[in-house]
């Protein structure tokens, strides 16, 4: 895998709306991640710089954490259920982020809304990831940042607008060293960001 993006202390980069952005950072590391106007999801992956095919596991750390709502405290695992990122500070709370909907492709966009040749989080995290020549195949499900999914008494579940507010954050601390790759989520033709695709900020503390 090739390292051609490092994010050191200090360093601070904006995600355009519908775009995406892969960096490798240190373990000890905490990165910051922003919703710079509010309620705009984004879905987080990551994956074992040393070994990609330990890559972050929704369903690990949803039994490792026996809850579907993380938040601060909570661990994110891996596949080979290794701590990956620890949520040191969340400012949206729980309920705030969803480990259950996975990620928005073609596929999904068409069967849901009729639309065809859209941007998705899937192609987007498919592109980030093609600079550390992670296969596609590496890439299930993730962490989907300030995505509100309610789940109700019977086990239904919605995507419902976010409730994250301008300048909301959630920090998360590497516990080894990581790939990352972030997809601002373009989704517009649904709840998810509130239909309107706005920036995220990342700063390495």
């Amino acid at each position: 895998m090739r390292n051609s993006i490092r994010m050191e202390p200090g360093d601070e980069f904006r995600i355009a709306p519908r775009g995406y952005h892969a960096f490798q950072i240190a373990s000890g590391a905490v990165l910051r991640i922003i919703d710079v106007e509010g309620q705009q999801c984004c879905d987080f992956v990551c994956f074992a710089a040393s070994d990609a095919r330990n890559r972050f596991s929704p369903h690990v750390t949803l039994m490792r954490n026996k809850s579907v709502w993380l938040t601060k405290g909570h661990v994110l695992y891996s596949t080979r259920h290794q701590p990956m990122f620890t949520i040191v500070e969340d400012s949206v709370g729980a309920g705030g982020h969803d480990v259950l909907a996975g990620m928005c492709s073609q596929a999904s966009n068409e069967a849901k809304f009729g639309v065809t040749g859209t941007p998705n989080c899937t192609a987007n995290l498919t592109a980030a990831l093609s600079a550390f020549d992670v296969p596609p195949e590496y890439l299930t499900g993730p962490f989907n940042l300030f995505m509100n999914m309610t789940i109700d008494q019977q086990g239904g579940v919605t995507i419902q607008e976010p409730r994250s507010g301008r300048g909301d954050h959630i920090d998360l601390r590497a516990e080894m060293e990581c790939i990352v790759a972030i997809s601002n989520c373009p989704q517009e033709w649904g709840p998810t960001n509130a239909r309107h695709p706005t920036p995220i900020d990342l700063v390495v503390l």
